[in-house]
């Protein structure tokens, strides 16, 4: 299956890809969000949300949305618990994330 990946706006293709998977992901309607969650990767997720959220005229580049992603994540996971220091460690795997990816662009 190609991917479609939206950098600015999201394109006529990039928006039919999207309704297609989604479409798809939830034809058999015993299909959780979860079971959805767990069968597509993470940068799937990053790019599904960045479309979505463009088609919204919500304009957020990869490192935001892996930061709602992580933080929707852990707030689902934990619930009520969620603390100032799971943010904090969010913050920093993000950052570490986005630096390591910056720094191994530059060398290739």
């Amino acid at each position: 299956m190609n991917k479609v990946y939206v950098k600015q706006n999201p394109g006529y293709a990039q928006v039919i890809y999207f309704k297609t998977f989604m479409k798809n992901s939830l034809q058999n309607s015993r299909t959780s969000v979860e079971q959805i969650s767990k069968s597509i990767s993470r940068n799937e997720k990053i790019q599904y949300l960045r479309i979505a959220l463009s088609l919204q005229h919500i304009g957020i580049d990869d490192k935001m949305a892996d930061r709602i992603i992580e933080t929707y994540e852990n707030v689902l996971r934990l619930g009520g618990n969620f603390k100032i220091s799971d943010a904090v460690e969010i913050e920093f795997a993000i950052e570490r994330k986005y630096s390591e990816k910056k720094i191994k662009n530059r060398i290739t």
